[in-house]
């Protein structure tokens, strides 16, 4: 089959999003001021798309990426604007954390860290790839790594094909559409067994689908 265009994939995704019966309902929180919902999440997705590393850097890059990998870089952008406000959520290239996110301090752990790499945030701990892990835990705090090689946005493709790959075994019964957004979640590390619509219920901020939907939702409109 021929490789399917930016607008195409695009196009795909708008189509995913409208087969489900339950419409993404966005953000919970307020990501912006005053506002919650499908308008906070389309208020992030326009913030984001007019930073300058987006402009520059990141929109080609998902373009090229999405082609080749045949996902729609309008999700690719959905998720990075949801884990790392576009990368400028992250730690700047003056740190020795360049790149990283997610500071907390989790279950089981002696003191608080870094646990996600890169726009698409990649979790030093659960990754489902070992060369992910290993390097990420390797290098932190030691060496700096980019998070804007394409080798990192790859990973995050790669993670969610897994994702998505396991929730069409695991849930069989749902609808692709339903499969799609139930893998959306599991990219955050929604819980297994937690399946549209209920997917979001153990996501951060029980809404992460949602809100990544809404915001990939704009994005390829726009």
């Amino acid at each position: 089959m021929p490789e399917l265009t930016v607008k195409e994939l695009n196009q795909n995704f708008l189509d995913i999003v409208e087969d489900l019966k339950s419409q993404p309902t966005g953000a919970k929180q307020k990501v912006v001021p005053k506002l919650t919902g499908v308008d906070a999440s389309e208020a992030a997705a326009k913030i984001h798309a007019n930073i300058a590393n987006f402009k520059k850097v990141l929109k080609e890059k998902f373009e090229t990426l999405g082609v080749k990998h045949q996902i729609a870089p309008a999700l690719l952008a959905g998720i990075a604007s949801r884990e790392s406000n576009m990368g400028s959520a992250l730690q700047p290239v003056s740190s020795i954390h360049w790149g990283w996110g997610d500071w907390s301090k989790r279950k089981g752990e002696k003191v608080a860290s870094y646990h996600g790499f890169g726009v698409l945030q990649l979790d030093k701990n659960m990754a489902p790839f070992v060369e992910v892990t290993s390097e990420l835990k390797r290098s932190y705090g030691k060496i700096k790594l980019n998070p804007y090689e394409d080798r990192w946005l790859e990973w995050g493709i790669k993670t969610f094909t897994v994702k998505l790959n396991s929730a069409g075994k695991d849930y069989p019964k749902l609808a692709s559409a339903e499969q799609f957004a139930t893998a959306l979640s599991k990219y955050n590390g929604g819980r297994k067994g937690l399946y549209y619509p209920e997917n979001d219920l153990k996501t951060t901020g029980h809404d992460y689908a949602n809100d990544t939907l809404a915001r990939s939702r704009w994005y390829a409109n726009n």
